[in-house]
């Protein structure tokens, strides 16, 4: 495994310095970034034990609803379509927010990479919110209308309303990029 200190000094050597050279004293600058290891060890922690979780259960459940043929129906391709989004979270957009840590909030990709994290993380964040809003307005329509509800209840329908879910994330961001 790389140290932090190895991660740094290449970190150092190709930046103006961030890091303070006392690596045991814990401190921050004035702007409230990292300036400690020991620091920047219990942050990539935290972050760590949020991404594995993210990625293993958004898996299981994936490999849930596509597997057992009983779990096959319209509220549960939601979930399944909500859980696509929050893996590619975990996959594409937290290991990065790791390496901003992990660099003291600095930038160490390449520049034309920061526009495309940025892109995958408003895709994913907005559909994941998108889902939890159809699964939540599909859920008051079978309560409150449970006969209307079960008219609509096709596979078809249910992948059409993934679909505009997506649809209206990617929307969100060429919205954005725009203004």
């Amino acid at each position: 495994m790389i140290s932090l200190k190895y991660l740094a000094h290449l970190y150092l050597t190709s930046a103006p310095p961030l890091l303070e050279p006392n690596w045991t004293t814990p401190s921050q600058n004035s702007s409230g970034l990292f300036t400690d290891v020991e620091e920047l060890h219990w942050a990539s922690l935290l972050i760590i034990i949020v991404i594995i979780p993210t990625i293993g259960g958004n898996i299981l459940v994936i490999l849930a609803v596509s597997l057992e043929r009983k779990l096959q129906n319209a509220t549960n391709y939601f979930l399944m379509s909500l859980a696509v989004a929050d893996l590619l979270v975990g996959l594409l957009v937290m290991p990065i927010a790791l390496v901003t840590v992990l660099f003291n909030s600095g930038w160490p990709l390449p520049e034309f990479l920061c526009p495309i994290w940025l892109f995958l993380d408003v895709l994913f964040s907005t559909a994941s919110i998108m889902h939890l809003c159809a699964i939540s307005l599909d859920r008051y329509i079978a309560i409150k209308k449970p006969i209307q509800h079960s008219q609509y209840k096709s596979r078809a329908k249910a992948l059409a309303k993934i679909a505009l879910v997506w649809l209206i994330s990617i929307g969100k961001f060429l919205k954005d990029l725009l203004h």
